[in-house]
């Protein structure tokens, strides 16, 4: 029988533990050890630039605009948007100006479709993971990693069920990438699930060169909202 409980403590035990946790990802509470961040915009607000920001800046170790990075993490970043080509020459400018010694880091995956619900599917997702030592797994969009009704809650908890096996099997923070509903205040796309399942979630809406960044946080105080401006010599996000 599987044990699907990470840990069993006594109130005594855990009254006397004095152990630190584990830093963040990004500070801030934005991305914390073992939990989930979720991006959400409508299509076209530049929500997978902003994650590879994102992927680049972890696995670097270095902040950028408003997201501090306290050190370096190993990102294995599962992509299922733009082609191997785009995505190629996105981050040749992105890195151009960068020192690229950390490239190692940060692991790209290219897929057009897999399923996580799915066995087979799981298990790959989850070696590929192990055989890179991933402390963080972002997956871009979450479309395209299941095959579940979006408007199902039990479904979509099946989904959400996969990616927490993960976070506790693997040890790692996740990163998901989603597009909202026809609603754009209502938030991700589908069932009411998505909102109950992420720890924080930051979303984003763009006009012209400028981005702003909603915030909601489940473990810390939500900060006030930030605008972002877009680079487009650089492909990077600054603050506006």
């Amino acid at each position: 029988m599987t044990n699907k409980f990470y840990m069993n403590i006594t109130l005594k035990e855990l009254l006397e533990d004095n152990s630190e946790p584990p830093s963040p990802i990004i500070d801030d509470g934005i991305l914390l050890d073992g939990t989930i961040l979720m991006l959400i915009s409508p299509p076209k607000h530049k929500k997978t630039f902003l994650t590879q920001n994102i992927a680049l800046s972890i696995a670097s170790g270095k902040g950028f605009a408003d997201f501090k990075v306290p050190e370096l993490k190993r990102v294995i970043y599962f992509l299922a948007e733009g082609g191997f080509y785009p995505n190629r020459d996105r981050f040749k400018k992105m890195c151009k100006d960068l020192d690229t010694k950390f490239s190692e880091n940060l692991k790209l995956s290219f897929t057009s479709f897999i399923d996580i619900t799915n066995d087979e599917d799981f298990d790959e997702i989850q070696k590929r993971i192990s055989d890179c030592d991933a402390d963080v797994a972002i997956f871009d969009p979450l479309s395209k990693f299941h095959s579940a009704e979006e408007n199902s809650a039990s479904a979509m908890s099946i989904v959400y069920s996969k990616i927490r096996l993960l976070i506790e099997t693997q040890k790692i923070s996740v990163i998901i990438v989603h597009h909202t509903g026809k609603i754009v205040n209502r938030g991700g796309r589908g069932s009411n699930t998505t909102q109950a399942e992420f720890d924080s979630c930051i979303t984003l809406s763009s006009n012209e060169d400028i981005t702003k960044l909603h915030y909601d946080m489940r473990h810390v105080e939500t900060p006030p909202s930030t605008k972002l401006r877009f680079n487009a010599d650089t492909f990077w996000f600054e603050r506006a």
